[in-house]
């Protein structure tokens, strides 16, 4: 689906009844206001987090090259090798400027070293355990300047930017289409729950209708399951 398809679904559906909800520019006598388009996408952006925090729809992997002085590392851009701005001496993410890492790390799923195995993770029984103290962390307890290591982490979905020549129709949202129904309720829970008039108790039924869809899609089953083996540190992106 494209942002176009999401636009054109709440100016007929959850937001008609709103002044920001006239986002479809043929359909009005006047342009719409930039700033509604920039309040509805944050809307959006918001509701793609939540429905990726739910369900595991992305997933990723990232090498990094440890160093013996460093036992935490932190998947942040920072510390990557295509961001060539950042004033870190070690860039430890090994990704590139045609692949670069992203920032969009929900949770760290599996890690993997050079050889490809699978290694423990957060298990105090092993003295070889990697851990996790943070969401996008990764500790080693015996870093080597020879070894590298894969991190697999559930993703989330890319931030859309508004800008004022943008072409909603160019803008691909990677949400099966069976998730629509919850993105709109998602987006029309926060967009009455900020008004300041008695319209926004109808920003709680969205939320509790977005509720009931997102069990419904659980039930279904709507959800990457990915099983990771054999992993090679020259295989990169999806999974």
């Amino acid at each position: 689906m494209t942002l176009l398809d999401v636009f054109r679904d709440l100016t007929y559906g959850e937001l008609q009844g709103l002044a920001i909800g006239n986002l479809i520019p043929d359909d009005n006598e006047s342009s719409p206001d930039p700033k509604d388009y920039a309040n509805v996408m944050s809307h959006i952006n918001l509701g793609l987090k939540e429905i990726y925090k739910r369900l595991f729809l992305s997933s990723k992997e990232v090498i990094i090259q440890q160093y013996d002085h460093i036992e935490k590392y932190v998947l942040d851009y920072k510390y990557a090798a295509s961001n060539t701005l950042s004033p870190e001496p070690y860039k430890y993410i090994t990704d590139s400027i045609y692949d670069p890492f992203m920032d969009d790390v929900l949770k760290i799923e599996e890690v993997f070293n050079e050889g490809g195995e699978k290694m423990f993770l957060n298990d105090s029984t092993e003295p070889w355990s990697v851990y996790t103290p943070s969401y996008r962390t990764v500790q080693i307890p015996f870093p080597h300047n020879s070894n590298s290591m894969t991190v697999h982490y559930r993703a989330s979905h890319p931030t859309l930017v508004y800008t004022a020549d943008m072409d909603p129709d160019e803008i691909e949202i990677m949400l099966p289409d069976g998730l629509m129904e919850a993105l709109l309720l998602y987006v029309a829970h926060r967009a009455y729950g900020s008004l300041n008039t008695d319209d926004n108790s109808q920003g709680n039924n969205y939320r509790k209708l977005f509720e009931a869809s997102m069990k419904q899609v659980e039930l279904l089953g709507l959800q990457v399951q990915p099983e990771y083996s054999n992993v090679r540190l020259d295989k990169t992106g999806w999974v």
